[in-house]
């Protein structure tokens, strides 16, 4: 049988057809340093990708890093037409434990009716006005790298307290019933049958007074908008929170989230420590350097404070100890770099420090007795006996 041999190439049009020819030709006739350097970009964004994608599946393995759920509080948000509501979110790792840094979060709303308007759609902290009756999902998403995870709740808008719009999907804490069910039977059966009444699972405090105090000058600055840390010439500041709300109920996470205003460079390079402070007695009208409360051990701490930044201190085993308590935390710096953070003092609430609680989740039981009673018994006439009847002829 005879061979068949193919010679030549393909035509120029069928190598312009072929996109990966097309590249090697330009890739040919760069000089040496152009290719030297398409190269090495090549190179660095292939080993910047596996690099990235090996960190996250270790630290999602390893449970920790990364983030694994977000939260919106309060959880249940629930308003009256006009009133402004102040809301913020938090991602949490595999761990359970904040993450305070290199997540970005983006808010949404979804409403056929116009219920409610947020202020800003990106950050930790924004406002909801509500504006018409009615219901609308309120969406957050955190992003950390190639990471998004989204929390979604319903936000429920009304004009009378103790009446819900009928889109409202969550309800009022139910109120125990008494039926009776009449059946044939000689007891009354009072046995409860438990329904589950939802608990809060977040709890949103700002502190009652904070002020900070300086040791070169003896003076009051409880009035001022600002909280302040610094090394040379001391500055400490002090935060008290009332914490009633919180006893015996359990206590799974808490977070201290301050926002920065400013400190001598774009970020103070010392660490910035919440510490426990014993003495609650203190006022915000009168306390000084000099009669200021003693602060003792770091509870928390925190690195590189940026302008214009919040930053989070994880402070659940000082809640879990002043649990029903009026509790003071106190903040210092290692640095003198004059870090500055807003106080309750200033005018817009969203810049407040705010204690974020978080609480195990329980329903609680509530009784729903549906007791049995005998029935009262009815007598019927017995049958009248009438006689034997006559036999008709035929």
């Amino acid at each position: 049988m005879p061979k068949i041999i193919a010679t030549g190439g393909g035509t120029d049009s069928d190598l312009k057809q072929n996109p990966l020819k097309a590249f090697w030709e330009k890739f040919s006739s760069l000089d040496k340093f152009s290719k030297t350097l398409v190269v090495t970009t090549v190179l660095f964004l292939t080993f910047a990708g596996a690099i990235t994608t090996i960190t996250l599946s270790t630290r999602s393995s390893a449970g920790g890093g990364g983030i694994a759920r977000v939260d919106i509080h309060p959880g249940i948000v629930f308003m009256l037409k006009g009133q402004t509501q102040a809301l913020s979110t938090l991602a949490f790792d595999g761990n359970g434990s904040p993450v305070n840094s290199g997540v970005v979060y983006e808010w949404s709303m979804s409403s056929a009716s116009s219920a409610a308007r947020l202020s800003l759609i990106n950050g930790q902290i924004t406002e909801l006005t509500a504006l018409e009756v009615g219901c609308a999902q309120l969406t957050v998403i955190a992003r950390d790298g190639l990471q998004t995870i989204t929390k979604s709740t319903q936000v429920v808008v009304s004009d009378n307290s103790s009446v819900l719009p009928s889109c409202a999907s969550i309800t009022p804490t139910p109120v125990a019933t008494i039926s009776a069910t009449i059946t044939p039977t000689s007891t009354l059966s009072t046995t409860p049958t438990p329904t589950s009444t939802p608990v809060p699972t977040t709890s949103t405090l700002s502190p009652i007074a904070d002020a900070y105090v300086r040791s070169d000058i003896n003076k009051n600055y409880g009035k001022e908008t600002t909280l302040r840390a610094d090394k040379s010439p001391k500055f400490n500041s002090y935060l008290k929170f009332d914490l009633k709300s919180t006893a015996g109920r359990k206590i799974t996470n808490a977070t201290l989230t301050m926002r920065v205003i400013n400190s001598n460079a774009a970020a103070s390079n010392g660490t910035q420590s919440i510490k426990s402070v014993s003495n609650s007695s203190w006022s915000e009208t009168s306390i000084t350097y000099k009669n200021a409360p003693a602060i003792g051990q770091s509870i928390s701490a925190v690195k590189k404070a940026f302008k214009n930044s919040l930053v989070y201190f994880d402070v659940t085993s000082w809640v879990k100890a002043n649990q029903g308590k009026l509790a003071t935390l106190g903040l210092q710096t290692d640095s003198a770099d004059n870090v500055i953070f807003y106080s309750r003092e200033n005018s817009n609430n969203l810049n407040w420090p705010t204690l974020n609680i978080y609480f195990q989740s329980t329903p609680t039981p509530t009784p729903n007795y549906s007791p049995t009673r005998t029935p009262t018994p009815t007598y019927y006439p017995s049958p009248t006996k009438t006689g034997t009847p006559t036999p008709t002829p035929h």
